[in-house]
């Protein structure tokens, strides 16, 4: 979980730092005290600015990579920075506000939002994005149909009343799926699922009404029904806009980063471990910042998760690349679509 800056920082050196960090964002060097003095966006000398600077390293929020250079914000910092980002975070624009609102009007259901949201957060920000759905299982089932795949292979589709699909595919050990037994799987499914709770499904079929009439079709709807059943446990399958971005950030051109970014589209990708981590904290957005996300393999990267959709979110979009990321444009970004989201599914 995200590690909270050692205790609150004060005021004063929570501004300097706080400058100090938005200058190395803007220009990916180490900063010094000349130049924070130089913006005036802190009202101290250069010298109170220097002894703040000393203090925070000695602190552990900054790193100085030469005695010659200014210095950098370590993880630490840049927590301590988003943590005081979040406390208030700034609306969108009118401009950008339009330009969110377009990419997602004229999208049909809730997986069109998160796609045309992340790719214009992508476009936008300049850094790769990616989408997933939480499935609402609180959602009845309102169809299913089934979809020969070969002689032993099908797959099956699942419509939920809240407009999700569910597929999942299924290879049968058994050799004999014919026609006959197409249509009374298929037959049979329907009657168990359609209109039903999956748990409720579950349940039935856990404790038939017969228990003695337990022949091979519905063993076989056990097996396809509990095959649904965990497919909506969990995040979805992840996708992935604006990948071009990757070859732009000089940060990510690096050996190290370069592997850990290339885990990230892993079969067993370490974002659903992030997502897992993600349930046990509060709040639409949650930020990892490098060795926060230790175990993972991600400790030169940040990854923000924005949650969308309510009070029981549909789904999200994330945000990836180096630690020095734009964090409060990102915060505001998801901010409104977390907003917009919440319309659109009232609407």
């Amino acid at each position: 979980m995200p590690t909270p800056h050692q205790g609150v920082l004060p005021a004063r050196p929570l501004s300097v730092l706080r400058q100090l960090v938005l200058l190395h964002l803007k220009t990916g060097e180490p900063i010094g005290s000349d130049l924070i003095h130089k913006t005036r966006a802190v009202p101290f000398s250069p010298a109170t600015i220097r002894h703040v600077l000393a203090d925070l390293e000695a602190r552990g929020y900054l790193h100085q990579p030469h005695t010659s250079a200014g210095r950098l914000p370590t993880d630490l910092g840049y927590r301590a920075f988003v943590n005081g980002e979040m406390l208030k975070i700034d609306p969108l624009g009118s401009l950008e506000k339009r330009a969110f609102e377009t990419a997602v009007q004229n999208q049909a259901d809730q997986a069109g939002f998160l796609s045309g949201g992340a790719g214009l957060l992508s476009r936008k920000l300049g850094l790769p994005c990616f989408t997933w759905r939480i499935f609402q299982r609180a959602s009845r089932i309102e169809h299913v149909y089934m979809q020969r795949l070969g002689l032993d292979r099908l797959r099956i589709h699942t419509i939920t009343q809240a407009g999700e699909h569910i597929n999942v595919d299924i290879k049968w050990e058994e050799s004999d799926l014919g026609n006959a037994m197409f249509k009374n799987l298929q037959t049979a499914l329907k009657l168990q699922l359609e209109g039903k709770f999956l748990h409720e499904a579950n349940q039935h079929l856990a404790h038939p009404p017969n228990p003695h009439h337990f022949d091979l079709l519905f063993r076989r709807i056990q097996r396809m029904v509990g095959e649904i059943d965990r497919a909506t446990r969990g995040p979805s399958a992840f996708d992935y806009y604006g990948l071009a971005h990757l070859s732009d950030i000089s940060e990510l051109q690096e050996p190290e980063p370069q592997s850990q970014m290339i885990r990230m589209f892993d079969k067993v990708s370490p974002l659903k471990s992030l997502l897992d981590r993600s349930e046990r904290m509060e709040g639409p957005s949650r930020v990892w910042i490098g060795s926060e996300m230790e175990g993972l393999d991600l400790t030169h990267l940040s990854v923000i998760l924005g949650y969308v959709g309510g009070n029981t979110p549909f789904g999200g979009i994330g945000v990836f690349g180096p630690r020095r990321m734009p964090y409060t444009l990102v915060l505001q970004w998801l901010e409104y679509a977390r907003h917009l989201a919440k319309s659109f599914v009232e609407a």
